[in-house]
């Protein structure tokens, strides 16, 4: 076996040890079948006379070979051919028929629905569909690619936690955000499976924006966690908007282990504890009822309002989704103003649906939580 790196000018002799291995007398090397890249390795299919053969690696452009001794039958490998990093290997023989892999390791037969006289293999093609084989008959066939890393991976369970523990994110304080990175398919990932939180501002900092696993196992939920520092001249009602998604530690290296999946989309809002209004601000002419931050809470949420004018009785009230009530937070007078009332979910049930409803002796607002 040569090679040249000069398109023919030099070549030099590669066989190394496949002079050396092989199968003891009657049989006899007679010939190399099939060669074809693979990833980053160079396999070769090596035919002794009597119908049996073996395979060889190598994975440094052919200077040296190993004898890959996991292919599932004695019967030679007729064809090869690499696509979209699983390699498909065919023999002669009417008993074995097609494999795959995509580790070297592990092989399945490709071969269900084939009648015994199409088992045999003699060429191999492939599209970005189909894998197709001719045999020693004149039928030919075709059948779906293998996606081995169609891999399926989520952020779940999304949490908050601020440094003070008093449930406010407030200017120049750290909020912990946490979530579950799941890896939902049937396969283990074992390239640095991970995800990268991301906001749309420039006045927090996030400090590990990346957070990486060396592997994580099929079905396999792991903690994630990131530590989020809003400036300290950061105006209070400020809202961030952030993004977090999973993601593979290099891509370039290794696509087939690259990966996707659904973002999770969030908005934290930079506050206070105060429940009283400031003064120092103009005072909005709206009654209004904000959206509670955080949201989805775990227990803690933080329920905003607007009061435009002084003398009215206002009512901050807790629905679940079939109407009934939950909790009353307020029920009295307010100065004009921003207010903000802190809620702690967790005397009632868990994943209840509720909804705040805001009333004056004029106006009542319901906002969905």
């Amino acid at each position: 076996m040569l090679r040249t790196p000069n398109l023919g000018e030099t070549w030099e002799d590669i066989t190394g040890i496949l002079d050396e291995e092989g199968y003891e007398a009657p049989y006899s090397c007679s010939t190399i079948l099939t060669l074809e890249p693979h990833d980053d390795q160079l396999m070769i299919s090596v035919y002794w006379g009597g119908g049996v053969g073996k395979l060889f690696v190598s994975y440094d452009a052919g200077a040296n070979w190993t004898v890959l001794n996991t292919f599932p039958v004695d019967q030679h490998v007729y064809a090869m051919i690499s696509k979209n990093y699983v390699l498909y290997a065919g023999t002669a023989s009417s008993t074995s028929g097609l494999f795959y892999t995509g580790d070297l390791t592990n092989w399945v037969d490709f071969s269900d629905g084939l009648d015994s006289y199409d088992l045999s293999t003699m060429q191999l093609a492939a599209t970005e569909e189909y894998l197709f084989k001719t045999g020693s008959t004149i039928n030919s066939h075709r059948i779906p690619l293998v996606d081995l890393y169609d891999w399926d991976f989520s952020l779940e369970n999304l949490e908050f936690m601020d440094a003070s523990g008093d449930g406010f994110w407030e200017p120049g304080e750290t909020l912990d955000i946490a979530m579950e990175l799941c890896n939902n398919g049937a396969e283990d990932h074992g390239y640095y499976p991970g995800a990268t939180l991301e906001a749309d501002s420039n006045l927090v900092t996030i400090q590990f924006p990346n957070y990486w696993f060396y592997v994580m196992d099929a079905g396999q939920c792991l903690p994630v966690s990131f530590s989020v520092l809003a400036d300290s001249t950061v105006l209070e009602g400020t809202s961030v908007d952030f993004i977090a998604y999973p993601i593979t530690l290099s891509c370039d290296d290794m696509p087939q282990y690259c990966i996707e999946g659904d973002t999770l989309n969030f908005s934290i809002e930079i506050s206070s504890p105060t429940g009283i209004a400031d003064e120092s601000k103009p005072v909005s002419n709206t009654f209004a009822l904000h959206h509670n931050f955080p949201n989805p809470f775990n227990p803690v949420t933080t329920i905003s309002f607007n009061i435009p004018s002084a003398g009215k009785t206002v009512q901050l009230l807790i629905f679940d989704i079939s109407g009934r009530l939950v909790e009353a937070l307020a029920d009295g007078q307010y100065l004009p103003g921003d207010h903000k009332i802190l809620w702690d979910a967790s005397l009632h049930a868990s994943g209840t649906n509720s909804s705040s409803d805001l009333k004056s002796i004029q106006d009542e607002i319901t906002q969905r939580m």
